[in-house]
């Protein structure tokens, strides 16, 4: 049987001899493993590649989650920049509308004292508006708790 030994070191030269000792068996005999010993027989070997390559895998696969991060943030960025858009174009609607009406009742929407008056109009009713898409959610930033009393709490 041909067999090679190498000693690891230890604390005391007693345990030296027999627990510090890494045994490979060329020809397969008995896995040292259970004794306590490293072991690099073949099973053993086939075991630890096994288990290198799994986690070669999920590194992979954090990378893969982590581009879909990327690729959610930038997604959501560019809904940002949608929206954002779109609420350009609504205060140009809106501001265009006031003007409209202006013209309507007989004012001149040009003169000084009524040049930004269409887009101040336009913005604050986008304001006072904007509840409409909301969800509760948002509105109070899950902030809702329960509370083990019946009284009123006043806030100064």
């Amino acid at each position: 049987m041909a067999s090679e030994q190498l000693s690891l070191v230890t604390s005391s030269d007693d345990e030296s001899k027999n627990a510090g000792t890494i045994s490979t068996a060329h020809d397969g005999s008995v896995c040292q493993l259970s004794k306590g010993i490293v072991c690099i027989c073949d099973a053993c070997e086939a075991k630890r590649v096994r288990l290198l390559h799994n986690t070669c895998k999920k590194r992979s696969n954090s990378f893969i989650e982590n581009e879909a991060i990327v690729l959610a943030n930038k997604k959501r960025r560019e809904d940002l920049e949608q929206v954002e858009r779109e609420e350009q174009e609504k205060l140009k609607k809106m501001t265009a509308a006031c003007e409209t009406i202006l013209e309507c009742v007989g004012e001149n929407p040009e003169r000084e004292g009524l040049l930004k008056t269409p887009s101040r109009w336009a913005k604050a009713l986008l304001f006072m508006t904007k509840g409409y898409a909301q969800t509760c959610a948002e509105v109070t930033n899950d902030a809702i708790f329960s509370e083990n009393h019946d009284e009123m709490v006043i806030v100064r």
